[in-house]
């Protein structure tokens, strides 16, 4: 195991949106997580606070509790993971792992896709495989209405990744685009692979711009696809896609959908995004300021009631600190990274992040929220 760590998700940014007023008008003022009685919010298992826009993670019972998800680590650096519990049980993560011991520094060149499973959604997760090996970084995992398994990525394959540990960048031969900026599905009928490449789904819409980065789907029963995308005209963008089926074609819905509440200070990158069972929408992601991506208000909450007219919370969901039973903190340097384990009404059950302690090892963590 590693040592310290811990993350939690993160979700939106802060920007010109005032502190949050005592009591409530409309649930609208509780987030959209929690509902608005007699003037005051009434949260949600999952959150807490006077606006219902804090994350309510459970304490870490010890400062020891601070460990990796995936083991063992052997020495490989994670980032991140996306969890399904199959129909037996067992939980299966698919995170980003650096290939050849080499630090988080290579993502652009290096990262693949590892499998593990654990009987817990918090783990330890134990190595299965290698599902996808380089180039694929920040997978996250979704499934389609026909039963298709589907691990979409940021990057193409590369076979034969330099082997030293040199931060190197990778263009994709199939569309000339940077990896980093080139958006790859996987498919497959089981968790278990073998996994088939769609390479460059958003090429349509990205070319002739920066491109696509860190995807996450909204899947539809009828087949469609909404992804939601860093992009496409700069890495501090929120953007939304359709199309009629995962593989395509897609159209944009909207582009850059915070615009409106990027502060001067703040910019914003991996969101990531679910619905809950009321219909509404809730989007996190990491929140940074531009010269310092550790900043202690390292989570944020976008919420709406539909696509194209979202609001940010101004009150955090979570800061560089871990809580321990008992009082006390562990302090982090980084936290990005957020997915999500939802329970079947959409209600967020574990959170999960790429971290990075005190001593710079970086690495996936899981913590319970509720």
């Amino acid at each position: 195991m590693l040592s310290m760590m811990s993350a939690i998700l993160f979700i939106g940014l802060v920007s010109t949106l005032a502190a949050p007023a005592v009591g409530c008008n409309s649930d609208l003022d509780c987030s959209l997580a929690g509902q608005c009685k007699s003037g005051a919010c009434v949260c949600e298992k999952w959150t807490r606070g006077a606006d219902c826009a804090e994350l309510n993670l459970r304490n870490l019972s010890s400062a020891s509790q601070l460990q990796a998800a995936v083991q063992p680590v052997d020495g490989f650096t994670t980032w991140g993971g996306s969890v399904v519990q199959d129909d037996d049980g067992l939980y299966h993560m698919f995170s980003a792992i650096m290939a050849d011991r080499c630090s988080l520094s290579v993502w652009t060149f290096k990262s693949m896709v590892i499998h593990s499973t654990s009987t817990t959604p918090t783990g330890p997760f134990t190595k299965v495989d290698v599902a996808i090996p380089a180039e694929a970084h920040n997978p996250v995992l979704s499934r389609a209405s026909d039963g298709t398994w589907l691990i979409w990525t940021c990057g193409c394959p590369n076979p034969s990744p330099a082997k030293e540990c040199k931060h190197t960048a990778y263009t994709c031969p199939s569309n000339g685009q940077p990896a980093t900026w080139t958006t790859t599905v996987y498919s497959s009928d089981s968790l278990n692979g073998p996994w088939k490449p769609h390479v460059g789904l958003l090429d349509n819409l990205t070319k002739g711009h920066l491109g696509s980065q860190n995807v996450s789907p909204l899947m539809g029963k009828d087949g469609t696809v909404h992804l939601m995308f860093k992009g496409p005209d700069n890495n501090t963008e929120a953007s939304i896609a359709v199309a009629p089926h995962w593989s395509g074609p897609y159209s944009m819905v909207e582009s850059n959908i915070f615009a409106k509440y990027f502060a001067a200070n703040i910019t914003n990158e991996d969101v990531w995004w679910w619905q809950t069972s009321d219909g509404n929408y809730h989007a996190l992601s990491h929140r940074m300021e531009p010269t310092n991506r550790g900043s202690a208000a390292s989570g944020g909450h976008a919420f709406a009631t539909s696509m194209d007219d979202w609001s940010y919370a101004s009150t955090p969901a979570y800061t560089t600190q871990v809580g321990v039973v008992g009082g006390g903190v562990v302090q982090l340097k980084r936290r990005e990274r957020p997915q999500l384990l939802l329970g079947p009404d959409g209600t967020p059950k574990v959170l999960y992040n790429g971290v990075m302690d005190a001593d710079g090892n970086a690495f996936t963590f899981a913590q319970v929220l509720g």
